[in-house]
């Protein structure tokens, strides 16, 4: 299953113009919240993609919701992809704004306003935290994932 997944992710990376790509590095590694039962984890870029994924753990201790996840570039620039369980189709969100100058305060903003939700991603750091802000575009309607290292 995780092979047809990764290759339905891969199938919408797009060539496009060569431009320096912006540094996600700052999100790299193994996040966790809810006292280990939410995990994320982000790879290296190679090749100029970066790939994700991520586990909630429900009651029973199985995956209540999974999705994977691809930072790449696109035609028009930079855009996150995610494939979820719920979804079974890849959505795209273009990156809409970044500051990737310092890694302890850095952010990337991804958004789809034809998606009905969430219409906008935004990851940031807190000093060790990554944050996760999904929602919808005014930002009033969602939540806030607040991850820290894997122990």
């Amino acid at each position: 299953m995780f092979v047809l997944l990764t290759v339905s992710l891969a199938s919408v990376l797009v060539a496009s113009s060569s431009g320096p790509s912006p540094d996600f590095s700052w999100m790299k590694g193994c996040w966790q919240a809810d006292e280990g039962r939410t995990k994320e984890v982000w790879s290296e870029e190679f090749g100029g993609v970066r790939f994700g994924y991520a586990v909630t753990l429900n009651e029973e201790d199985k995956a209540g919701f999974y999705e994977q996840m691809v930072i790449h570039e696109v035609e028009q620039g930079w855009a996150f992809t995610a494939l979820t369980r719920a979804n079974g189709v890849p959505v795209t969100f273009p990156l809409t704004n970044a500051d990737t100058t310092r890694t302890d305060n850095a952010e990337a903003t991804f958004e789809n306003p034809n998606h009905d939700f969430p219409q906008k991603i935004r990851y940031y750091r807190v000093g060790v935290q990554l944050h996760a802000d999904v929602t919808d575009l005014s930002g009033d309607n969602g939540f806030t994932a607040k991850l820290v290292p894997c122990r």
